[in-house]
């Protein structure tokens, strides 16, 4: 009999159909197990009262493995130093959204370009930590870790102005008023207002020859604000 789970509806994504999906979803509730012998006997009965496309055994399997294989997340078991036994789920693949535990560059760079190319998606990713409104942490993009102790070479690096103009973290940036800045972590407010915690570069005369000296700034808006022409 032809494997009816080639005929692909993509309205069901990453599986071939709705019926796919439904067969899927109840051989996988965790409480209630359904066995090879039922799902087999389930299949032959959609079919003799004349369900459309209804995959073989064989078929529904294949639909599944493919599914674990290239859209799971892993859970990567790990043993430290001192013998401790964790286990926690692969930061790459929930990125990256892909499946080997063992990423190559080109495998990476693809599920970060499924991700930022979709727009349902893309506009959920958080690229920069969020001031959070009136002080109020509701979030983990708003909290301390994210915004003061997380290594900020470890996060997003760049800011993206538009027309070409990106700017990096410890690389001088010149403000509108003419005042230089050194970068050193991107944020963001709620309403998407991108700004940065940065250093600002003074010049002071020296009796020997003039030099730059970085000055720490505090947080306040004067000195987030980022060149946006």
């Amino acid at each position: 009999m032809e494997d009816e789970t080639k005929n692909s509806d993509q309205t069901w994504f990453p599986y071939p159909s709705k019926l796919a999906f439904l067969l899927d979803t109840i051989d996988n509730l965790p409480r209630l197990r359904i066995s090879t012998s039922f799902m087999k006997v389930l299949l032959w009965l959609l079919r003799e009262v004349g369900v459309a496309n209804v995959p073989s055994f064989a078929g529904l399997r294949k639909v599944q493995k493919s599914l674990k294989r290239e859209n799971i997340v892993p859970t990567v078991h790990w043993k430290s130093p001192k013998g401790h036994a964790f286990s926690f789920n692969n930061p790459c693949a929930i990125v990256a959204n892909v499946s080997h535990i063992l990423l190559s560059f080109e495998e990476l760079t693809k599920g970060f370009k499924k991700d930022w190319a979709n727009p349902l998606v893309a506009k959920h990713i958080r690229r920069y930590p969020v001031i959070a409104r009136n002080g109020i942490i509701s979030e983990i993009w708003h909290g301390q870790k994210w915004r003061h102790d997380l290594d900020r070479h470890l996060m997003s690096p760049m800011y993206d102005a538009g027309n070409g103009k990106h700017y990096f973290i410890d690389e001088p940036a010149c403000l509108k008023d003419g005042r230089m800045i050194i970068p050193v972590r991107w944020l963001e407010d709620e309403s998407g207002v991108v700004c940065c915690d940065a250093w600002e570069i003074k010049h002071v005369e020296h009796s020997v020859c003039p030099f730059l000296r970085l000055i720490r700034k505090k947080s306040s808006p004067e000195y987030q604000k980022v060149i946006q022409d």
